[in-house]
This record gives structure tokens, C-alpha cells and sequence, in this order.
């Protein structure tokens, strides 16, 4: 936060205050820069302590070991799972569990949220591995946020976990926002044009809600599409979110990019998403974000589409080899061409009640998830 941006949002306390808390800060976090804390106690005032209180532990949430992954299954019409996607959660040691929509942005304003995007993607990789030498032939997706994006070390940082974690690259997925993806878009190509290189796969999320050009995204090496669930809830009884998700899996069919559909709660959307070209489902309607134990019992549960059967086997993927600290290995494309005209619609277990579609923002995401049939 610049002094300007602070200065417009000032709530001013005393001055005693404002030096406790200063000192404070500097006193329990030695690293953190003193003036960032002094600006963020103006900007939040007295009657934000708590929000200032989350400033100060996000720094140490990492090393006390409160941030947690948790896993929501994405799966095909017919009722395989295809993969996960990761989701951080913070357990807070006093608060108890912070819900995203509170610590991202929070996270994102002081950049703690490149060390946070490390640890999950070290959590995932982690997981990951453990479930491949169980069995699991799925995927995981883990979203990297616009600052992380934008970190030099991404690239050797994706790299080493792959390397680390003895992982296919192919079973790692990265997604970003559409939003992110277009800020700059010199710098969105050469970093996807990289990341692809290192063969994972590449996801651009909120699709529909930002401001792409069509012109530039015919040229990003992207896999998927995530259909925004903005465009899902009202399916399918609204005629121009029908027309907009429609129109958004014939591009994805042009461009050879897979589509998913976030937000999916109800047997009639996943039916009608799967009948107009749209196989790949994630929402409530399956499962709520759930703990990697839970997850781990749950894809033991469901036939797994495996990533070879969607490209070049991952079991394939030439080894990965460190090259002045980055990843060299075979480029995979996963065109999921079997996918593009899906069986006819199983409709999605274990349906539970749902109280809204944004899993990060939602209360709810922290109860125990419903368990599949058997």
C-alpha cells in the first residue's frame, strides 16, 4: 500500500496508538518493514484491529504451519473424476479458520501472498506425489494469483516442486484469471509459452467475466477454459447465459482448449452443460472444498479418467532434469479430443445443500463435505 493510496483511506488514531502498534510489529516481526505496518495501523483505524491483527500473523501463518490445501474433485459428465483443484485455507490460532475472500486480498496487499502461493504449491506437488504412489491418476490445479504471476522465480519454483516431488509435469495443472492473464500481455505469453515448456498443464480461470482478445488468446498455450460460475447458476432457464456458456464451448472447441464449468450445483445445469459441448463439471453439486484426508477417501471412491487417456501418457513424460536451475523436459499437450462429445449425463452424486457458489467466500466451505455413494 503507497503512502497516496493510504492517505485516501486514512482513519486517524492517537499518536500513542500508533507508536505501540508500530513498535509492536516491529518487536514480534524483525523482517517486516516497520513503515508498511505504520501505514496499514493508519489506513484500518482502532475499530479494524482484527483485520490489523490478520496484517501482522499473515506474515507468520506459513511457519506456524496454519495454511492448509484443501481439495474440490472436478469431474466429467459421465461421473469420473478428472482432478483436483487446490485451495488454500487458513487455520488462524485464535481466529480459528479466516476465510479466503478475507485473507487473499489481505495477502495480495502486503505480497505475503508469494510465499502463501509457494506453500500451497509445495502442499499440492506433496499430496500429489503421495497419491500417485497410491494409485490416484488424476490431475491437481493450483492457481497462481496476479502478483505470483509476475514473480521472476515462478518458473524455477514450478520446476523444483516438480522436480522435488518426483512428478510427471503433466499431472500438475496451473490456472490464472482472465484478468491476469490480459494486464500485460507480452509478459502472460512468454511466462505461459514457459510454463508450457516445462510440460503442465495451463487453465485460464473466470473465463467471460474480464476482456480478452480473442486475438490473444488464440495465441496462449492454454489447455482449459473455466466457464465462470456467474454464467452457471442461472442455468439453464436464463436465454442469454445459455447463449454465453454455449458460445464459450464452441470457442474452446475451435481453439482446442477443453472447457470447464465452475459453480455447478443442480443435476439440470451439469445436463445441460454436458449437451452443449461442456464435459467438465466442478461445484457443490459434487463436493464442497474438503481436507486432503477426506479428498484422499473420496477419489478411492470414484473411477479415475486417467491423464494419459486425455494425451501422451504422463508415465511417459521424459524425466526431469534441473538445467541452471530450471525444468527440462518434453513438451506434453493434452488435447482430450475422446472428451469433446461426452456419453449421455449421469447425473452427480451426493448433491448437498448448497447456501451460494463462490467456495472461497462461502461459510459453509469449512463444514464436513458430503461423502460419495459407495
Amino acid at each position: 500500500m503507497s503512502r497516496q493510496e493510504t492517505e485516501k483511506y486514512v482513519v486517524r488514531l492517537p499518536n500513542g496508538m500508533r507508536e505501540t502498534i508500530k513498535q509492536q510489529a516491529v518487536k514480534q516481526h524483525r523482517s517486516m518493514n516497520a513503515e508498511i505496518i505504520f501505514q496499514l495501523s493508519r489506513a484500518y483505524g482502532a475499530n479494524h484491529k482484527i483485520q490489523l491483527e490478520l496484517h501482522y500473523d499473515l506474515y507468520r501463518a506459513v511457519e506456524r504451519q496454519e495454511i492448509h490445501v484443501f481439495y474440490q474433485p472436478q469431474m466429467h459428465v459421465d461421473g469420473h473424476l478428472l482432478g483436483f483443484e487446490a485451495l488454500a485455507r487458513w487455520q488462524h490460532r485464535k481466529h480459528g479458520w479466516v476465510s479466503p475472500a478475507t485473507f487473499i486480498p489481505l495477502a495480495e496487499e502486503n505480497r505475503q501472498i508469494i510465499e502463501l502461493g509457494r506453500e500451497v504449491l509445495r502442499q499440492a506437488c506433496s499430496q500429489l506425489s503421495a497419491w500417485r504412489r497410491e494409485g490416484y491418476a488424476g490431475w491437481v490445479a493450483v492457481n497462481l494469483s496476479a502478483v505470483q504471476f509476475h514473480d521472476p522465480d515462478l518458473i524455477d519454483t514450478v520446476a523444483q516442486q516438480l522436480v522435488e516431488h518426483d512428478l510427471p509435469p503433466s499431472c500438475l495443472e496451473l490456472e490464472i484469471t482472465e484478468g491476469t492473464a490480459m494486464s500485460t500481455v507480452p509478459h502472460t505469453l512468454q511466462t505461459l509459452q514457459r510454463l508450457k515448456e516445462l510440460g503442465v498443464r495451463l487453465a485460464l480461470d473466470d473465463f467471460g467475466t474480464g476482456y480478452s482478445s480473442l486475438a490473444y488468446l488464440k495465441r496462449f498455450p492454454l489447455d482449459l477454459l473455466k466457464l465462470d460460475q456467474s454464467f452457471v447458476k442461472r442455468l439453464p432457464d436464463d436465454r442469454n447465459d445459455a447463449a454465453i456458456a454455449r458460445a464459450i464451448c464452441q470457442l474452446g472447441s475451435a481453439l482446442e482448449m477443453d472447457v470447464l464449468a465452475e459453480g455447478v450445483e443442480t443435476p439440470e445445469q451439469a445436463r445441460f452443460l454436458g449437451e452443449i459441448g461442456c464435459s467438465w463439471l466442478q461445484g457443490f453439486l459434487y463436493a464442497k472444498p474438503m481436507p486432503a484426508e477426506e479428498a484422499g477417501r473420496w477419489w478411492r471412491r470414484y473411477p479415475v479418467l486417467p491423464v494419459s487417456a486425455l494425451g501422451q501418457d504422463s508415465q511417459d513424460d521424459p524425466p526431469a532434469v534441473l538445467h541452471d536451475g530450471a525444468l527440462s523436459s518434453g513438451r506434453v499437450r493434452l488435447s482430450a479430443l475422446t472428451m469433446r462429445n461426452p456419453s449421455p449425463v449421469v447425473p452427480a452424486p451426493g448433491g448437498a445443500e448448497v447456501h451460494g457458489l463462490d467456495t472461497s467466500a462461502d461459510p459453509a466451505w469449512n463444514s464436513p463435505p458430503p461423502m460419495p455413494p459407495h
